[in-house]
Formats: structure tokens, sequence, C-alpha cells
């Protein structure tokens, strides 16, 4: 509810990609040879939303990485819990909602998209306070979906062939709080 927030532009340092984002709020790039992560978030950090991609360590094994991605929330919190888990039946993608207690931020509440193909991963989160996060989730996906990379800003980080470009379909949160363009 209430008044959208002001958007700005935000370029990325390597100029790479440009983000449109809520006004004062901050972004951190994180990466390795073979993966990256953006992070929006609010300035009290309350409000968080990131998406990154990479080359799986793990392979094609999408639960390992799962595990994975969700062990630094584990060794923060010990209450780190799974809710409403979907997994497609050729277990190439994986939305899950969470909950789990921040040692400084309280009860968070958030939920993560993740994609598979071939070793290529993608995954998508979004998180807030308990209290806010229904009421928040359009703006962290709106901050996430208004992320646009620069032609040729990246490349095939594995030594193979890019993955071939699947047709995207508009697909539509069950809430009716947002909606995406999904293979």
């Amino acid at each position: 509810g209430g008044v959208p927030p002001a958007m700005e532009k935000y370029v990325s340092s390597q100029g790479n990609y440009v983000i449109y984002k809520p006004q004062g709020w901050m972004v951190k790039e994180t990466g390795t040879v073979k993966s990256w992560m953006i992070i929006v978030a609010d300035p009290r950090g309350s409000l968080v939303a990131s998406k990154g991609g990479g080359v799986s360590h793990r392979g094609q094994n999408l639960l390992a990485l799962v595990r994975d991605t969700v062990q630094p929330f584990k060794g923060l919190a010990g209450d780190f819990r799974f809710e409403n888990v979907w997994l497609a039946p050729d277990q190439s993608r994986l939305v899950y909602e969470y909950g789990y207690t921040h040692p400084a931020k309280g009860k968070r509440r958030g939920q993560a998209w993740l994609a598979l193909q071939g070793d290529n991963y993608s995954l998508t989160l979004c998180e807030a306070q308990v209290n806010q996060f229904a009421q928040d989730k359009a703006l962290l996906l709106s901050s996430l979906a208004n992320i646009r990379f620069l032609k040729g800003a990246f490349r095939p980080v594995s030594d193979r062939a890019a993955p071939a470009v699947l047709p995207l379909r508009q697909c539509r949160l069950g809430d009716g709080s947002a909606s995406f363009l999904l293979p």
C-alpha cells in the first residue's frame, strides 16, 4: 500500500549493468571468477533483494546447490526453516519461502527462486522483517525486475557453450504481487 517510492538509476562500478532502485537505497556487488551477486537494500538493511548467478560448483545437482546457498543463513541463525517449497519435476527450478531470526535484525521472512541449466545457475532472493514482507515484497521484486545488463557485459564463465536462449512466458505470483517473464 501507499505511494511507491521515487526510483533512481544506478550504474554499476564496472558499467556492466544498470538498476533502477528506490531513492537512497544502497547497491552492493560481490563475485568470484565463476559467480556474481547484486544486492539492493534500504538504508537500514531491513529490506533486501539480491540477484546472482554463475557456474555451479555442484554441477547439475540443484538440491546440493540449495544446501550451499542456505548455509550462511543457518550459520547466522539456528532457527532457519524452509516454508512453502516448490521443486520442478525435472529438478531444474526451486522456489521456497524461508524464515529465521537474525541476531541484529530480528525475525526475518524471505522468498528465493533458484534455477539450474546445465552447470549455470541463477538465484533471486528477497527478504524483510516478518511483519514487512507481505507489504514490501512487490517493491523488492520491482527492484530486481529493473536490473538491465548491458550488451557484452558478461560472457559465459564455464568452458561449455552458452546455454540455449529459452522462450519466455508471462508468470504471475499467486497473490498477484508481481509478474515475471520465465522460461
